[in-house]
């Protein structure tokens, strides 16, 4: 009997070990060269996977009390306010008339409203047609049209609809089940993502007045993210994951050219500024499994890394200041984890927006919406005024759009 536990104990153990090398083998990451001055250092023992809060308030605000820390008495813009007292689909800060406004859609109704940034005043509705169930909205720079995505009645279709915003134009349909979706810097134009009937996706470039259509790219893989930041250049990324490796290329929409940038690299995510001259980038280091920010260089080819951390979907280049990068930092340190947790709503985070030098590197606080409201915000959809002296953002857990001033010392000297 003795002789026969030995035995089985010893099979327990070659098993165990047999699984544990598997294990490793699956879960090896390639070699990837970082950046001078390493990552971050020894975090061992303080890693966590960002901030689980508790969001919910208490009883119904209005916008009044949405209002912090402006001068009492006149109507110049707080350094935080609310814009809308419901959940918003997408936003754009923009010019209109001489001065700087938000224009948004509502959820709930699909209409479309304006306020302005620098004054407190009530919003005006541009545009009242009724479109219900409405998922993303997303805008030309110009706030002239905007692309609405909604779900079918019986949510199986993802229809997309190109909205003018003055009441008497006229809007038309693109495809259905749009996988990807990104509206040209100049707003005239849109390219997207479907799928083939052969498999695959096929990409094209779209006027918005819907005068020509023209498929320049087509692709065996269908899991992409389109950013469109420059003219002559569309960023094409496959979705983020912890658990798969990730790529970025650049499509040229005019000529169809297809360069890739940037590739092995896990919970890879990408955002280009507006001359095309950096990419900044969110990835999962493989040394220690931290979500971390880097950018680079696309003349020079050289990386830098940045000294907080953050997913680049909380991230927005500045509108004056090429080398200027806004995010929203979660308060805690962020690893494998966090990612698939966010993206499935069961982690919040605790988010202060951050002004970022990539150049320098320098880094300064523009805001920490917990000390002006005692609410944490999980921050996304940041979108910077085109004179770079506001942010636009949603909240995350109830999609109400926000307007955070940014300090004068903190304002582009050009």
């Amino acid at each position: 009997m003795r002789d026969k536990k030995v035995l089985v104990g010893a099979i327990a153990i070659v098993v165990i070990l047999i699984l544990v090398i598997f294990a490793a083998m699956f879960s090896a990451t390639p070699d990837e060269p970082e950046p001078e001055g390493g990552v971050f250092g020894d975090t061992s023992g303080t890693r966590t996977d960002g901030d689980v809060v508790d969001l919910d308030v208490d009883g119904e605000r209005n916008l009044e009390d949405m209002q912090y820390a402006g001068e009492e008495g006149t109507d110049e813009a707080p350094m935080l306010r609310a814009l809308f007292d419901g959940p918003v689909a997408g936003a754009v800060a923009m010019e209109a008339d001489g001065t700087q406004v938000a224009r948004f859609v509502a959820r709930e109704t699909g209409h479309i409203h304006e306020t302005p940034l620098t004054t407190v005043k009530e919003s005006t509705t541009k545009r009242t047609d009724t479109i219900l169930r409405i998922g993303k909205a997303d805008w030309a720079s110009d706030g002239e049209h905007v692309v609405l995505r909604r779900l079918g009645n019986e949510a199986l279709s993802v229809y997309s609809y190109v909205s003018p915003v003055s009441s008497d134009g006229e809007g038309h349909h693109l495809p259905d089940n749009i996988l990807t979706l990104a509206v040209s810097p100049a707003g005239d134009k849109v390219f997207y993502l479907v799928a083939a009937e052969s498999g695959g996706s096929v990409g094209y470039v779209e006027t918005l007045s819907a005068e020509t259509r023209t498929e320049v790219f087509t692709s065996p893989l269908k899991s992409y993210t389109a950013t469109w930041h420059h003219e002559d250049e569309v960023l094409l990324y496959t979705k983020p994951s912890s658990l798969a490796l990730g790529y970025v290329w650049i499509l040229n929409p005019n000529t169809g050219a297809v360069e890739r940038i940037l590739g092995n690299l896990y919970a890879l995510a990408a955002l280009g500024n507006k001359d095309g001259s950096r990419i900044a980038y969110s990835l999962q280091e493989n040394s220690n499994d931290i979500i971390s920010l880097r950018v680079v260089d696309t003349e020079s080819g050289e990386v830098a890394q940045l000294p907080k951390q953050t997913i680049i979907e909380k991230c927005a280049w500045g509108t004056v200041a090429t080398t200027t990068l806004y995010c929203a930092f979660p308060s805690n340190i962020i690893t494998r984890g966090y990612l698939e947790s966010w993206y499935y709503g069961t982690l919040k985070s605790n988010d202060v927006l951050w002004q970022v030098d990539v150049d320098t590197l320098s880094i300064r606080r523009v805001l920490d919406p917990i000390e002006l409201t005692t609410d944490a915000f999980d921050i996304v959809d940041l979108h910077v005024s085109p004179q770079e002296d506001f942010i636009l953002f949603r909240t995350k857990q109830d999609d109400i759009l926000w307007a955070a001033r940014i300090p004068d010392d903190l304002l582009p000297r050009n």
